[in-house]
């Protein structure tokens, strides 16, 4: 079972994330900020980091940085709803 960890500041988009995985065998975790997933992802074993660009004060590139330094193995998927 993968364990996988949802960062985004908005609620509504960690949800929507989430029922879109629902039906894998997949554990999924949350965070509301860069700040907690980074605290996470450093306590705790995950398979794959789905994180949002847009989040301050630490963004998903922040996510992404400190993800690969800790455990270069997780994979990190960085998204974004904006255009630019």
């Amino acid at each position: 079972m993968w364990k996988i960890l949802i960062v985004d500041d908005q609620r509504n988009m960690r949800s929507a994330i989430t029922m879109m995985l629902r039906g894998g065998d997949y554990q999924i975790e949350h965070a509301s900020d860069g700040d907690m997933a980074c605290k996470r992802i450093g306590s705790e074993n995950f398979d794959l980091v789905i994180t949002d660009l847009k989040m301050t004060p630490t963004d998903g590139m922040d996510v992404l940085r400190f993800t690969k330094s800790e455990v270069p193995l997780t994979e990190v998927i960085v998204m974004t709803a904006y255009g630019t």
